[in-house]
């Protein structure tokens, strides 16, 4: 399931990964058995969740007020398995046209020993013919630092038939 995290409003328009979004969006009322594997859904006291339809593209969206009817969004969308939208909303399924491996810039906390921090720098993307299966961890030695961090993919989703 696809789940968006919308961009704060002042946010740089110009980052790859950044979608906008014309959508209907839908509070969604929680029932019995949604999130029961992994707890519930993790959506903050403070979110609404809402569902963002776009044609055949369904978004997941903790928003922060409740919205319905036609919304504009930008943010990031994400692929999510593990509890943060219900089990019962609706998938998006796509073909998968392009793969990139993101690569961000990590920086020491200023408050916390051992915490890393997205570094100001923008992240760099590798075009890749598949998934890696995993990314490597932090390095030993303290400083900034570069780490492969996800994957970015083009998904094409088809119109109606």
């Amino acid at each position: 399931m696809l789940v968006l995290v919308a961009d704060e409003p002042d946010a740089p328009a110009s980052e790859e990964s950044a979608v906008t979004l014309d959508a209907l969006a839908s509070p969604f009322a929680f029932g019995d058995g949604d999130g029961a594997e992994f707890g519930g859904p993790r959506i903050a006291e403070e979110d609404f969740p809402t569902g963002l339809d776009c044609g055949d593209l369904h978004v997941f969206w903790p928003a922060p007020r409740s919205c319905s009817g036609p919304v504009r969004v930008r943010g990031r969308l994400f692929e999510e398995h593990h509890g943060s939208a219900p089990e019962r909303f609706p998938r998006t399924v796509g073909t998968v046209a392009r793969v990139r491996v993101v690569t961000q810039e990590y920086v020491p906390s200023p408050t916390e020993e051992r915490l890393y921090l997205h570094g100001d720098a923008p992240p760099r993307y590798r075009d890749v013919p598949r998934s890696p299966t995993r990314f490597a961890g932090p390095p030993e030695e303290d400083g900034p630092y570069w780490a492969e961090s996800g994957v970015l993919v083009d998904l094409e989703i088809p119109g109606p038939a």
